[in-house]
């Protein structure tokens, strides 16, 4: 019997160029994207993380109008690995967020902070979502005694 881990990777922020569709050899449509997350570095200085991300199929086809340099997006996926031999011979490692069946991705709007207009409505289910309006889980504390129950 294998053993089976989890890779789950979400991360928000935004692209850093258009997205770019391609097509493989086979004619699957592959969407790739770079995202800029801000986190706090030393200091408590900004410091910015690039993250490489994919998406195959008609997903990524779909979201690719969408998909513009500045805008704020959720993807979810997984971190997945790749390796390479450059031109000058040497064996490159790539990091790239993959989102396939399980992965997602949902609009949250500029780098600015701007709010967005909705994407017109698509017949489709993969059509991203629109997300200005996110606001923290609330925990419901059924005893009243000042402590969530967490089922953990």
């Amino acid at each position: 019997m294998s053993k089976v881990n989890t890779n789950v990777c979400i991360i928000t922020g935004n692209l850093v160029r258009d997205a770019e569709l391609k097509y493989t050899s086979s004619q699957k449509p592959v969407l790739t994207f770079t995202v800029a997350v801000n986190r706090l570095g030393a200091n408590n200085e900004q410091a910015t993380d690039y993250f490489s991300c994919v998406f195959w199929g008609k997903t990524g086809e779909a979201i690719s109008k969408y998909m513009t340099k500045g805008k704020g997006v959720l993807v979810r996926g997984q971190m997945r690995s790749r390796s390479y031999e450059a031109k000058d011979g040497h064996k490159i490692t790539a990091w790239e967020l993959t989102a396939d069946n399980f992965g997602g991705i949902e609009l949250l709007g500029s780098a600015s902070g701007e709010r967005q207009q909705a994407a017109p409505q698509q017949t489709q289910s993969y059509a991203p979502r629109q997300r200005n309006d996110w606001k923290p889980l609330e925990m419901n504390d059924p005893r009243g005694d000042g402590e969530a129950n967490i089922p953990f």
